[in-house]
């Protein structure tokens, strides 16, 4: 019986099984477009990126399938400067579905104004910044995951905190 544990425990260890990576946008958003003493979207995002920390609420889109080691591209939304950029990209070190008090406080932390605490904690790690972030406009029509870039409504899609979007639209973002 110990045999049989033991070699059911190596041929575990030893396993090659392989788990697919996804990716995603992680959206910052404007904390408030005419509240200017409250944070940019591209200064939470650009915090975010150097705390190496992103967090999720309730609301938000594809929290139950992110998992660690999947990669990430990081989009500023609003219309104030540094809006409707792409701005660097992560891979998960991890996942923290139910963080203590602490580390939800961490999240944004230099920013007082904040809405609400995280209730999901990504660790990122391997974090780029772009040499030149990238306007949406300049490659919205390539991406597969903007479906009718002429659309008034193409936008739409960048909603939620997180997009899922496929190892084409993730090249195009990080090229």
């Amino acid at each position: 019986m110990k045999q049989t544990v033991k070699m059911h425990y190596l041929t575990k260890k030893n396993s090659t099984a392989v788990e697919s990576v996804n990716y995603f946008i992680l959206i910052s958003a404007d904390s408030h477009k005419n509240m200017l003493s409250l944070p940019s979207a591209f200064d939470l995002a650009n915090s975010r990126l150097k705390n190496r920390m992103w967090g999720f609420n309730n609301r938000t889109k594809n929290k139950s399938i992110i998992k660690k080691n999947d990669r990430v591209v990081i989009y500023t939304s609003g219309s104030r400067d540094g809006g409707r950029i792409f701005i660097g990209y992560a891979k998960i070190q991890s996942v923290v579905h139910e963080p203590t008090l602490t580390e939800k406080q961490k999240v944004d932390s230099q920013y007082k104004a904040q809405n609400s605490l995280p209730t999901i904690i990504l660790y990122l790690s391997n974090v780029n910044f772009l040499k030149s972030p990238k306007s949406i406009y300049s490659i919205k029509n390539k991406l597969a995951c903007i479906k009718n870039p002429e659309s008034s409504k193409w936008g739409a899609v960048l909603q939620g905190g997180s997009l899922k979007i496929g190892v084409k639209d993730f090249e195009i973002i990080t090229a």
